[in-house]
C-alpha cells in the first residue's frame, strides 16, 4: 500500500500533470475515497483514504466514498451505484452549476477544539468539539443512516454485517478495525493515549462532540473519528444523507486531509 505522505503529493502532482497534458489547467477531476474493507490490523487504509483528500486542495476536484458501502472481504464492493450517483452529483454542481435538491458536498472536518471540567474531585472529562462543513459551509447532521449504509453487504448471505455496524463480532477480529470514536493525546509520563469517546452531534446541529473520562495529567492533542479499516458512520448530513467523511486530525488544522502531528 502506499505512503500515505507520498500519495498525497502524487495525486495532487498527478491532477496539475493531466490539466498540463490537456492544455486545460480547469480540466474537471473526480475520485472515490477507498471503501471499507479488511486492510488488516493496521490503520494504513485508513492513512490513504485520509491521504486522498489532499486532492480536495486544488480547485474543480470532486470526490465521493465507498466508506459507508463496503464490503469487509471484497476489495471491489458490489455497490457501485451509491458511490457513482454521488460523484456524478459532484461532477453535476461543479461542471454545469446544477446542485441537486439535497446537496452534493460531503460533511467533511473543518477544524477542532478541546476543553475540559470536573466535578466533586473526579477526573476531568475532556471534550472536543469538531467542526463540520459541506461545501465550506455549516451543514446539519443526523444519526439516521440512508438506505445504502444499512444494506447488508453480503445481501443476507454468510456472515453477513450491516454496512455500518462493527465487523469484530462476526469475524472475531478485533474491535480497532471499527474505528470509534477517540480522542489521543499523552498522559503524565508523555507516552500516547488513546481514549475511547461517546460521539454526538452538538448543540448546533452541525457539530460533533467527542467526550471520554482522561487518566491524571492527560493532555489531548488530537481526535479520529472513523480511522480504521472499517469506518464507523454514524453521522450523516441531514438533507443529502452523504456520510461524514473520517479524519484523523489535531487542534491546530482545519485541513481533513492533514494527519496529526504534535
Amino acid at each position: 500500500m502506499p505512503d500515505p505522505e507520498d500519495y498525497a503529493c502524487a495525486i495532487t502532482s498527478m491532477i496539475k500533470w493531466w490539466r498540463r497534458m490537456f492544455s486545460d489547467p480547469s480540466l474537471w477531476f473526480g475520485f472515490v475515497q477507498i471503501a471499507g474493507y479488511n486492510y488488516g490490523a493496521t490503520r494504513a487504509g485508513a492513512d490513504l483514504r485520509q491521504a486522498q483528500l489532499a486532492a480536495l486542495r486544488l480547485d474543480r476536484v470532486g470526490m465521493s466514498t465507498a466508506v459507508d458501502t463496503g464490503a469487509w472481504d471484497n476489495i471491489h464492493p458490489p455497490d457501485k451505484q451509491a458511490p457513482s450517483r454521488r460523484l456524478a452529483n459532484q461532477a453535476l454542481a461543479q461542471i454545469y452549476g446544477i446542485e441537486t435538491r439535497a446537496g452534493s458536498a460531503f460533511p467533511l472536518f473543518a477544524g477542532s477544539s478541546a476543553s475540559s471540567s470536573s466535578a466533586d474531585g473526579q477526573p476531568a472529562e475532556v471534550r472536543v468539539t469538531v467542526a463540520i462543513r459541506a461545501g465550506g459551509k455549516k451543514v446539519q447532521l443526523t444519526t439516521d443512516a440512508p438506505h445504502a449504509a444499512t444494506q447488508s453487504y453480503a445481501l443476507g448471505k454468510g456472515r453477513s454485517v450491516q454496512r455500518n455496524r462493527c465487523v469484530a463480532d462476526a469475524y472475531n477480529v478485533s474491535a480497532l478495525v471499527c474505528g470509534y470514536p477517540q480522542i489521543i493525546g499523552l498522559n503524565a509520563s508523555g507516552a500516547v493515549v488513546s481514549l475511547n469517546a461517546t460521539a454526538a452531534i452538538g448543540e448546533d446541529g452541525s457539530s460533533i462532540v467527542l467526550s471520554a473520562t482522561p487518566p491524571a495529567a492527560f493532555q489531548a492533542k488530537a481526535s479520529s473519528y472513523g480511522h480504521a479499516s472499517w469506518p464507523m458512520t454514524l453521522f450523516f448530513g441531514k438533507d443529502s444523507q452523504l456520510p461524514v467523511i473520517p479524519w484523523h486530525a489535531n487542534f491546530s488544522t482545519s485541513d481533513p486531509a492533514a494527519p496529526p502531528t504534535w
